[in-house]
């Protein structure tokens, strides 16, 4: 069955967005409405409150509630219901069906980070569902940023650790049989050209993809080598002036913000594009607005793994896997909270509270040892 996709990421910069971005959004959706609308995103508040899920759960309800207030202005003969709202450290996944879709089978996975000392200020979360008898997985990637040499291998590794450590509620990873899948976020991959200092002309694309690090470790088979995008005719989305149109001189402009696609599947790409009318943030939102049809093809086996990987060494590969995706969650947990406390302590409330503590102390020492 055929169906519409709308679907958006957005860099926030650290704050929630505001209706300048739904007013953006609202000015690239379809004729017609689309069968699903997927919004994710990243850097949704501070680094603070991004270690309290429930800062950011609440921030991203509130969104959700504006989002469908957008569509049901601009759709005004449909209705519009929320179908999940997930979230994972700064990240955040809202998607949002009409009516007359036919959504089933949600599931969501655990989350898996990949900042520093494994803290969920950057990472990846998916959300798994049924629309119209399709099955579709969602995945909102955030890697770590940078420009050199070592930043680029550090996203090549977190882009597979993600891949491999995202597991689903329905026991599935994020390549899933008969099954269309999209990765979409900031990939934080720039256009150094792999080593080399990208070119200036910015108004073209083309050349400009030359020096883009993503396309570059595609076309080379090192990641995503499964996933295919639309022709990329915008401009870089990273790194504007914020409230501008220009671009930051003390970084080279990159195509940081993506959306790609599992190959193989039957796709209509009607607009893949920048949003420019948002401002607010350092990045521009990226959109795609596709057709769907028959899923891709099986490249994958029953267990969950390639095709091609089979016997015994699989089987004790996925054991010892197992074990380490325990073992970055518990690490992720204890240096998250660190993270948090470190972060509170040097803010204003924390100084005051660290003062507090320290007079007290000095009192105690004083009067009572």
């Amino acid at each position: 069955m055929h169906m519409n996709l709308f679907i958006t990421t957005f860099n926030a910069q650290k704050k929630p967005p505001s209706t300048e971005f739904t007013d953006a959004v609202g000015l690239k959706l379809p004729a017609d409405p689309a069968d699903l609308y997927v919004f994710s995103f990243q850097e949704l508040s501070s680094l603070l409150d991004s270690t309290y899920s429930n800062i950011i759960m609440d921030q991203l309800t509130g969104l959700a509630h504006t989002i469908q207030d957008m569509l049901s202005l601009k759709y005004s003969e449909a209705s519009f219901s929320i179908d999940t709202i997930e979230q994972y450290g700064g990240l955040g996944i809202i998607i949002v069906s009409p009516s007359t879709s036919h959504i089933s089978n949600m599931v969501s996975s655990k989350g898996y980070p990949v900042g520093h000392l494994y803290t969920t200020l950057k990472g990846g979360i998916g959300v798994r569902l049924k629309c119209n008898d399709q099955e579709l997985t969602f995945v909102n990637v955030h890697l770590n940023a940078g420009e050199k040499k070592h930043h680029l291998v550090k996203r090549n590794k977190d882009i597979y650790d993600i891949l491999s450590g995202l597991e689903f509620d329905d026991g599935w990873s994020v390549l899933k049989p008969m099954g269309h899948g999209f990765i979409m976020g900031d990939l934080n991959y720039r256009n150094t050209g792999a080593f080399q200092l990208g070119r200036c002309d910015f108004g073209n694309s083309n050349e400009l993809l030359k020096d883009d690090e993503l396309t570059i470790m595609r076309n080379s088979n090192i990641v995503l080598q499964m996933y295919d995008e639309a022709h990329v005719g915008f401009e870089p989305s990273y790194k504007y002036v914020v409230g501008t149109d220009k671009y930051n001189k003390k970084r080279i402009p990159s195509y940081c913000d993506r959306i790609l696609y599992v190959k193989g599947g039957n796709y209509t790409v009607f607009k893949y594009d920048a949003i420019k009318e948002c401002r607010s943030s350092d990045h521009k939102p990226v959109y795609l607005y596709v057709g769907v049809g028959d899923p891709p093809r099986d490249i994958i086996n029953n267990s969950g793994y390639l095709a091609t990987n089979t016997g015994r060494v699989t089987v004790i590969l996925r054991w010892n896997y197992k074990l380490r995706k325990i073992l970055v969650h518990q690490i992720s947990a204890i240096t998250t909270y660190l993270l948090s406390c470190g972060l509170w302590l040097n803010s204003s409330r924390g100084r005051i509270f660290t003062l507090f503590f320290l007079i007290l102390l000095m009192i105690f020492w004083k009067y009572i040892v």
